[in-house]
């Protein structure tokens, strides 16, 4: 879905405030309620954010209450990292990136798992084509987002920024960037 420029800023700014009144983002833009619902529309079918009777916010599901043990934020369903361990044991983080660190202190893993960005739908981690460094912001830096089809995560690069990568590559570019910050 390729969002126009009014709409990308209409979700930063939504990104900034949390949540927001429909008349307060028409007031901001100065553009009538009618337009303002039609962007609200496209920025809820391209699943980023939830609208309300009269306001919007970020699109959040928390599952249990639970913290990520790598960056202590609730852990979202839309963003969570799954490690299922051989033994049973399944290990939670709030997002790919803190996943991955997760990943390296975890020995006897028996599968990897992540929500499809768009569908929610839980899928390996292995299958699933990356987005790195959009312009949505999650909780960590920098921002991986999961999609179970290529043609979804070039289709949301068109409107928000990034660039693509497997697994493998993903895992690379965290530790080269926890390098490089460790250096400095």
């Amino acid at each position: 879905m390729n969002l126009s420029e009014r709409q990308k800023k209409i979700y930063q700014l939504i990104e900034n405030q949390q949540s927001i009144g429909i008349r307060e983002i028409g007031d901001h833009f100065s553009i009538s309620n009618m337009t303002v619902h039609r962007d609200i529309n496209r920025l809820v079918l391209a699943g980023l954010i939830q609208k309300g009777h009269g306001v919007v916010s970020l699109r959040e599901q928390i599952v249990d209450k639970q913290h990520c043990g790598i960056c202590g934020v609730y852990i979202s369903e839309r963003t969570k990292f799954i490690v299922n361990k051989m033994n049973g044991e399944q290990l939670l983080a709030c997002c790919i990136h803190c996943g991955l660190f997760l990943l390296k202190t975890t020995d006897q893993i028996a599968s990897v798992m992540v929500p499809d960005f768009i569908y929610g739908t839980i899928v390996s981690a292995h299958d699933c084509i990356f987005v790195v460094g959009s312009i949505v912001k999650l909780c960590c830096t920098p921002t991986i987002l999961s999609f179970g089809a290529s043609v979804d995560a070039e289709r949301f690069i068109k409107g928000f920024g990034g660039s693509l990568s497997d697994f493998n590559g993903i895992i690379g570019f965290v530790h080269q960037s926890q390098a490089i910050s460790s250096s400095s």
